[in-house]
């Protein structure tokens, strides 16, 4: 009785995904590890003012950060880096082939700089549940201390009382200590974090002597930890503090254990906190670019030197050099002209063996540089059209355009703001425009549901990475406001926002029409 309830209760869960049988015969397979995801939460946005895991936000005021829907991780057998987003509130599944010791998948964690990751081995059926918005897991096939399998989970619990911890406050700690300056509560979390490290070695050695965890989990856990502080020490006022400090005397109870071996770089290719360090390793110490390019506030290293090191540097296997290459060439795109962009998508394709790799790109990023004399824009509804089919279907009346993103928090502080001058000037022949830049759909709709933007009219720009009527209009940084007139006319190419004299600037120009 007992093995045919078992049976019935396996067979629920895989006919309870949403996929054919072929995906649940393949999801058996000795080599693969089998992920079942059950109603996985959808985006939401968290308040600092209520600062703990899972809480629902009563008073949603103050900062906070959008939270995407779960995404995971994983290095597949070609050793490429994929993700999976399982689908919102229903039951989703995944089977992933598993070549080595282990399978390694990551979600990240907003609450802590170390993301959550987990270890399977082939053969694996996991469950995956959500309770408090994060993921934990369960093994059906093999018995598992629970601490170890979700250790983020229990750290997150045991070190910072589920809310955000002391690592991810070096960067926000702005945000709560407002007596302090921006520098001041970056040095304080980072002494705070030195202790919180401290503490949970101290911890992981009490886990391995009462073997809750394996040693190979210890070293696993350890390697991570090393990875947290040297992310740390990318700062700029961090590095300066600790030099100052003398950085062996404050930090010579912390045992060091690195493992890094270039020999060995095919075989740790699967964990993410050395595709983190090997990341950092192909930075070269360049120099950081303050403003370039008219991204005020933004500081980053010349792509381009990094991407032609990266393809010099004999060290790195192909494996590895595809995937800092892409890396690499992410950054191009983010922060260089299309001219650039496009030059360096010539040498990926030359570089990179994957062409698989190279598909997957292209598709995120939407890279047809055939296309970069047009911004093409997708409606509400789905509908595609230009931002010159835009400016035609629209003309006649004042258009105030703002180049948004879901994602940009200066841009969603400008909402409610919007909204008013949206009431104030409805009968003045004017239309909101909202086109967002570098957006997901998904989260796109969330936050225009979310955050009650039902005025005006939204586009999400289809090109984002190569279309050149962005570098044409000058749109560098968000939010940005363009003002055409009747006839189509561009008379501002940088209007003020809508908490900063844009009415009264709008109303000028209409006077004097």
């Amino acid at each position: 009785m007992i093995k045919f309830i078992i049976y019935v209760f396996w067979w629920m869960l895989f006919w309870s995904c949403a996929h054919d049988q072929e995906e649940i015969e393949q999801s058996v397979n000795h080599d693969s590890v089998v992920l079942i995801s059950r109603y996985a939460p959808g985006p939401y946005n968290h308040y600092l003012s209520e600062d703990t895991v899972g809480q629902i936000n009563l008073n949603k005021t103050g900062p906070y950060a959008p939270i995407s829907s779960p995404r995971f991780t994983y290095l597949d057998d070609r050793q490429v880096v994929r993700d999976w987003v399982p689908e919102i509130d229903f039951v989703d599944t995944i089977a992933i082939r598993c070549v080595d010791q282990y399978l390694e998948v990551k979600v990240d964690n907003y609450f802590t700089l170390m993301p959550t990751t987990f270890l399977f081995k082939a053969g694996d059926t996991v469950v995956i549940d959500y309770p408090g918005k994060l993921p934990s897991v369960k093994i059906l096939n093999r018995a598992i201390e629970d601490v170890a399998l979700n250790y983020n989970n229990y750290r997150l619990s045991r070190l910072f009382n589920n809310s955000l911890s002391t690592h991810r406050k070096v960067r926000l700690g702005v945000l709560l200590d407002h007596d302090l300056s921006y520098d001041e509560t970056v040095i304080k979390y980072y002494k705070k974090s030195l202790d919180a490290i401290t503490e949970e070695n101290h911890w992981l050695d009490s886990l391995v002597s009462e073997g809750l965890i394996s040693e190979d989990d210890f070293r696993y856990r350890i390697d991570n930890l090393n990875e947290l502080r040297k992310q740390h020490l990318k700062n700029r006022m961090i590095k300066k503090y600790v030099e100052d400090q003398e950085q062996e005397s404050l930090e010579r109870h912390l045992p060091v254990i690195d493992t890094f071996e270039f020999s060995k770089v095919d075989s740790l290719m699967k964990f993410a906190f050395f595709r983190n360090r090997l990341d950092r390793i192909s930075q070269y110490n360049l120099p950081l670019i303050f403003n370039f390019n008219g991204n005020a506030g933004s500081a980053f290293i010349d792509a381009r030197i990094r991407f032609d090191s990266i393809c010099m540097d004999s060290r790195f296997t192909q494996a590895a050099r595809d995937f800092l290459l892409v890396g690499a060439y992410q950054q191009i795109l983010a922060n260089f002209p299309i001219e650039d962009r496009n030059i360096y998508w010539s040498r990926m394709n030359n570089m990179i063996h994957d062409r698989e790799l190279l598909r997957d790109l292209e598709n995120k990023y939407n890279l047809d540089f055939g296309d970069s004399n047009k911004l093409v824009l997708t409606s509400l509804s789905a509908d595609s059209l230009t931002f010159q089919d835009l400016l035609q279907k629209y003309r006649g009346q004042w258009l105030y355009i703002d180049f948004w993103g879901s994602w940009c928090q200066p841009c969603l502080r400008q909402i409610p703001s919007s909204r008013k001058l949206y009431r104030e000037l409805q009968e003045n022949n004017i239309e909101f425009i909202f086109l967002a830049l570098n957006d997901k759909r998904d989260q796109w709709l969330h936050v225009i549901a979310s955050d009650s933007l039902n005025f005006g009219r939204h586009y999400l720009v289809e090109n984002s990475s190569t279309s050149t009527v962005l570098e044409t209009l000058s749109i560098s940084t968000l939010p940005h406001y363009l003002v055409y007139n009747p006839d189509g006319q561009l008379i501002d190419s940088n209007a003020p926002r809508p908490d900063a004299g844009a009415k009264s600037k709008l109303e000028e120009y209409m006077r004097h029409q």
